[in-house]
């Protein structure tokens, strides 16, 4: 309603995003224009008009997931150019994967040729 009384005072378009939930209770996010039309004899008339977005949202959510995680890699193909030493390298991999990639918690690791079969590894947490 507040978004209806800008428009009506302003006689400007508005857009807001908006979640819905279906009387089935099925969830969607809607993007709703409004913008007022004509005249009555009570002044302006606001038009509303909604439509789905949903799944456009959720395309946005896998499309930044897919280039954090190429962004992740360019960052770790630098990190093995400018590596001193492997366990420099792992390490900077951690602190990509944690600063950069935004994951909280990274963890390398791998198998030593050694008869115990130990595991050399490296981690790192967010600090946020």
């Amino acid at each position: 309603m507040e978004h209806d009384r800008e428009i009506l005072r302003d006689g400007l378009t508005r857009s807001i995003v908006e979640d819905i939930v279906t009387v089935g209770g099925g969830a969607h996010i809607c993007l709703g224009k409004g913008g007022v039309q004509g005249r009555n004899r009570s002044g302006h008339r606001p038009v509303r008009h909604f439509e789905d977005i949903t799944e456009i949202r959720e395309v946005e959510k896998k499309l930044r997931r897919v280039n954090r995680a190429l962004n992740l890699m360019w960052e770790c193909g630098r990190a093995l150019m400018r590596a001193r030493d492997e366990s420099a390298l792992l390490s900077e991999i951690c602190r990509i994967a944690v600063e950069d990639g935004g994951y909280r918690l990274a963890w390398v690791g791998y198998a030593e040729d050694d008869p115990g079969k130990t595991c050399a590894r490296w981690r790192r947490r967010a600090t946020r």
